[in-house]
């Protein structure tokens, strides 16, 4: 897979559509990718990590049944 951090929102929101990434997969992409320039950048104060990957669990069941949208 190729960084899919570095995607647009349009490329992202195809590849959940074509069931090639899920949300979770994504989201999991994005924390690395915090967890890696976090320190050097400090862009970041609170994160939400247990509310993204609960909101990314529900948008997976959704693409899952094709309703993207809650």
């Amino acid at each position: 897979m190729s960084d899919v951090t570095s995607w647009s929102a349009r490329q992202v929101l195809a590849a959940f559509a074509a069931r090639s990434l899920s949300p979770v997969e994504y989201l999991g992409e994005l924390f690395a990718q915090i967890d890696r320039v976090q320190r050097q950048v400090n862009a970041l104060g609170d994160q939400y990590r247990d509310d993204a990957s609960a909101a990314a669990r529900d948008a997976e069941s959704r693409y899952a049944f094709g309703i993207p949208n809650g």
